[in-house]
């Protein structure tokens, strides 16, 4: 293997290694494994049984308001017969972890970014757990999550394809679901079986999985008839429930809580961490509770630790949850022993994990929890004690909890407890790798091919290597520790020895100016280097790497850049006078440009016309530009441009039909599908239907240009489709003034394959030094590619993206494909970008891996900054923005890399050279 070869398999390794560190690092799961049970009493519970229904997506301010809709929850809080309040949930505010702070009492384990939606990526303890039986109706997705692994726990779901966000009526499936209850509750077993022996027995809990309103938030809008008469069905099922189990038991043991696990936006998506999708409503009545005519307001994962004080089992071992004592109705003894029992569940956790980052420090570094020094703990356990044997059952309850807030803040404190360390030497190993790359890509390597020696250290190095693995290993570091601690020693190392500078030969200051020096492709001489142009060039990398970092959170700075890329082409003195016009065109479109990252970003909310009229506009264009085409041309542009004129139409009825309540109609029916089936078949069609264009550059690039915008503007909502014409405008008019020495003519009439083969070069070729132009290229690139994706949007946008927004394409939920369709919007643009860099880059004859040296340089100098800027803490939407900004950075690079690549093949190639080549190998 080459060594460039070896630098690429150990660029793919060191990126991995990078990419996992943030969820080691960052994102590791918060439950600690080893907690025993603590019970709260070994007598009866407050409450014999537990029926707990959960509203999905139910607003609590939704809820509130239309008293008229629920006259049955808002009578018994009228009444005085329950507690009631707002439960505050915890970004992500998705229905998964949402139940999991519910039933579970924790927040979201951000190690579930690495596993998906739908299931918690470790196992957890929950109130099912801990029940002697539970029955559970409804979402597979949420009931077979807390039902799978246990064995007294008995589920009843209905099929994912119910679920459609399009339906008249989602309502239907909490009918199904009170449905079920009551029908296994008149079964004869239920009434002279087994089965009512079992449903008599203590300590029982029955869940209500209610996804009506969350499916109709999604497809009609949480403001809409749909939803607001939803939360009327729902309030006469749990009517009837209350009534049959009052019917039913006879013995007035049975406690009620009502809930949600997230609310929604005004325009049907949730995620996020505004306070219509986080707060969320609570009524609770029933055996053991103590009615309330206030409002309360508690966290949603302390409802974990309530339920268990209801029924008198154990709190959830993983709990964090704080137990609202002022909910209960009962003897201060028993309150007592529901907080003590909740104290003695999470300082077990605290003690864990505490002991654990003590046995991997050497005791002098070890720092304890300044708020809870073992002596401080013991004081407060003795205070403890002293209050119980005095029969203050109150003040030692209260106690309990003020020490709950202290245990949750240690267990924190102790999770992030190497962070600095390891953040530290992450930063260190992207910095060494960089170095390594600009190693690579500034200086000629070439007799370094074939010396294996290049990727193993010196002997000092590898000594101090191995001192340094002996000391980790000596301290029980675990290894992924080790690996990140070593990794940039290991960098450096190689990229000494790729400098080709010799540990035993100069003095510190002369090797270090030598290195510089050859860097540069410089002679080595007396004359020292300007401090000035040192110092001009690390602040123009600094402004740099903040301007194209910022643009990820600062959508407004792309406008300034557009308007300052207006200007360059009039900077240049060329003298070339028929690139007046292609100037002119640029600078337009760079103005035009400039006022898409101002508008709001795509997913609020929709704006059909704007749909509608931009295909129509692309059509036009392509009329005209037809007339000035050869025949062969001139017939595949209008057909380009009939089909842009059908896509219109697509969206015209498909919008109509979301407008006006269409009827339900079986020649609708299939009307619908019909289009959905069009829809689908863009895709392929955008890929295909380029190869039949004539081998002729310019012209092949326009028909890519315009079947790539057929499927983007289905994807499309808002204005994100006319942006796309504006910029495919700009990329049109860039690669013209590249080719600046060609007149219009040469240029709309060169041959595809001409320009191709200039670009077919070694992989192996000489190295030296990268020019101006080659760098000023990597920039724009980079810059292209952030303006395809933050010109209509940004990640947040992304992460609370609206599925109904893809109801051109499908109208069930199926996250992967809805998912794989959101990706294809992202990357249609970066494609169109990737061809024209293709285009000019045959003309410069620049190799694909060169650029894509330059743009890993940039993209890894950008993700050390972010690397910086990563968070575990706030809101889900800032701790996934920084995930993602992390992320993308990283992956730039590599989806740059592997489009231009796909664009180098995809631009020459035509069918019939297809069915040529095929013919003469059978020849």
């Amino acid at each position: 293997m080459s060594v460039y070869g070896k630098l690429a398999l150990f660029g793919i390794i060191l990126h991995l290694i990078l990419f996992y560190s943030i969820f080691d690092i960052y994102y590791s799961s918060p439950l600690i494994r080893g907690t025993r049970l603590h019970p709260i009493t070994l007598a009866n519970g407050l409450a014999t049984r537990l029926v707990i229904f959960s509203a999905d997506g139910l607003r609590s301010d939704l809820f509130f308001e239309h008293v008229n809709n629920s006259p049955f929850l808002h009578g018994i809080i009228d009444n005085g017969k329950a507690s009631w309040g707002v439960s505050v949930s915890h970004v992500p505010t998705e229905s998964r972890p949402g139940h999991v702070a519910i039933l579970a009492g924790f927040y979201e384990d951000v190690s579930a970014v690495t596993s998906g939606w739908k299931n918690n990526p470790v196992p957890f303890d929950s109130i099912i757990n801990r029940s002697h039986e539970a029955w559970a109706w409804g979402s597979p997705d949420i009931v077979s999550m807390f039902t799978d692994e246990v064995d007294h726990a008995n589920a009843d779901i209905y099929s994912a394809k119910l679920e459609d966000f399009f339906s008249s009526d989602a309502s239907k499936l909490d009918e199904w679901v009170f449905t079920r209850v009551q029908e296994m509750f008149s079964s004869d077993s239920a009434v002279n079986g087994s089965l009512g022996e079992r449903l008599h027995a203590g300590r029982i809990v029955f869940l209500l999985h209610l996804l009506g309103l969350d499916t109709n938030g999604h497809g009609h809008k949480p403001h809409s008839s749909n939803y607001i008469d939803n939360i009327g069905v729902v309030d006469k099922g749990i009517e009837a429930i209350d009534t049959l189990f009052h019917e039913y038991f006879h013995d007035n043991r049975t406690v009620f809580l009502f809930t949600s696990d997230h609310g929604m936006t005004d325009w049907g998506s949730h995620g996020a961490g505004t306070d219509e999708e986080v707060l969320t409503p609570f009524v609770i009545w029933g055996s053991g509770v103590r009615p309330s005519p206030l409002k309360k307001k508690i966290n949603q994962v302390d409802l974990a630790p309530l339920m268990a004080a209801l029924l008198g089992v154990p709190v959830p071992m993983n709990s964090v949850g704080s137990l609202p004592i002022e909910l209960l109705d009962a003897s201060p003894k028993y309150l007592f022993q529901s907080s003590y029992a909740n104290l003695k569940q999470m300082l077990e956790q605290f003690m864990i994990k505490r002991n654990e980052k003590k046995s991997h420090t050497l005791s002098i570094f070890f720092t304890e929890f300044a708020d809870l020094r073992p002596e401080a703990l013991a004081g407060f356990e003795k205070e403890i004690k002293r209050l119980v044997e005095m029969r203050r059952f109150g003040a030692a309850a209260q106690l309990c909890l003020l020490l709950l807030e202290r245990v949750r803040a240690g267990i924190l404190y102790f999770h992030r407890y190497e962070r600095t360390v390891l953040g530290t030497a992450v930063a260190a190993a992207f910095s060494s790798w960089i170095w390594l790359v600009f190693i690579f890509s500034t200086r000629d390597v070439a007799h370094m091919s074939h010396d294996g020696s290049l990727f193993i250290p010196q002997p000092i190095a590898c000594m101090f290597l191995l001192v340094a693995l002996m000391a980790l290993l000596a301290v029980g570091m675990p290894p992924s520790s080790c690996i990140y601690i070593l990794l940039p020693l290991y960098t450096a190392s190689v990229a000494y020895n790729a400098s080709g500078i010799s540990l035993k030969k100069s003095p510190l200051s002369v090797r270090i100016s030598l290195w510089f020096y050859r860097l540069r492709g410089e002679s080595f001489s007396r004359h020292s280097l300007s401090a000035v142009k040192l110092c001009s060039t690390l602040v123009s990398i600094a402004l740099l790497l903040f301007v194209l970092t910022s643009i990820f959170t600062q959508r407004w700075l792309l406008s300034v850049i557009t308007l300052f890329m207006a200007l360059l082409p009039h900077l240049e003195s060329s003298g070339v006078s028929h690139l007046h016009a292609w100037k002119r065109l640029w600078s337009t479109s760079c103005v035009f440009l400039a006022i898409f990252p101002l508008l709001p970003a795509v997913g609020l909310t929709p704006v059909p016309f704007v749909c509608f009229i931009a295909p129509l506009l692309f059509s036009g264009v392509l009329f005209w530009l037809r007339g000035s085409m050869e025949v062969a041309c001139a017939a595949l542009f209008t057909r380009a441009a009939q089909f842009h004129l059908l896509t219109a139409f697509i969206i015209l009825c498909m919008n109509y039909s979301s407008i006006n309540e269409h009827p339900q109609t079986f020649l609708w029916e299939y009307f619908w599908r019909l289009l959905q089936l069009l829809c689908w078949l863009s895709i392929p069609l955008s890929f295909i239907a380029p190869l039949y264009s004539p081998p002729i550059l310019m012209p092949r690039l326009i028909i890519w240009f315009a079947f790539l915008h057929i499927p983007y503007s289905l994807l499309s909502i808002s204005y994100e489709s006319l942006f796309l014409e504006v910029f495919f405008v700009l990329l049109f008019a860039y690669v013209r003034l590249e080719y600046g020495h060609l007149h219009d003519e040469q240029f709309l009439h060169m041959p595809v394959w001409g320009a191709v083969s200039k670009c077919a070069r070694d992989m192996r070729m000489d190295r030296r030094s990268l020019s101006s132009w080659e760098w000023s290229r990597g920039v724009l690139l980079v810059v292209f590619i952030e303006i395809a994706f933050f010109g209509t949007g940004n990640v947040a946008s992304l992460n609370s993206f609206n599925p109904s927004f893809l109801r051109r394409f499908m109208s069930v939920f199926s996250p992967f494909t809805m998912g794989a369709l959101l990706l294809l919007k992202v990357m249609l643009p970066f494609l169109g970008v990737a061809f024209a860099f293709v285009t000019i880059m045959q003309h410069r004859s620049l190799h694909i891996a060169t650029m894509a040296q330059i743009i890993l340089i940039i993209t890894d100098a950008m993700a050390v900054v972010f690397f910086m800027q990563l968070v575990d803490e706030g809101s889900w939407l800032q701790i996934g923005m920084s995930i993602s900004h992390y992320v993308i950075s990283m992956a730039m690079s590599v989806i740059v890399f592997f489009l231009l690549h796909l664009a180098h093949i995809l631009l020459p190639l035509s069918v019939g050279n297809i069915l040529r080549n095929k013919c003469s190998n059978v020849v």
